[in-house]
């Protein structure tokens, strides 16, 4: 999968996050706006899933968000096209 590879290039691996790559300091970076935590479901989260190998299902707290644009934008354009 292009996603877990390219989360394994940033240092998102099987072990965690290997130190001074990407991933430490987008981690480090998100940590410290938020308090110290890094939230479920946060990029970083999800990234971290990717590494160590959960494949798809990683992208499942993106599936919501997801439905939600998809609607808007899809009535937004059968609203347009009635009114045109």
């Amino acid at each position: 999968m292009v996603l877990a590879a390219l989360a394994a290039t940033m240092g998102f691996t099987k072990a965690g996050i290997v130190g001074g790559t990407l991933a430490s300091q987008w981690m480090s970076a998100y940590a410290i706006s938020h308090g110290g935590a890094v939230a479920a479901g946060s990029g970083v989260a999800i990234m971290q899933a990717l590494g160590a190998g959960a494949g798809v299902a990683a992208l499942a707290p993106l599936a919501g968000p997801a439905a939600i644009v998809g609607s808007i934008v899809a009535g937004g354009y059968g609203i347009y096209k009635y009114l045109k």
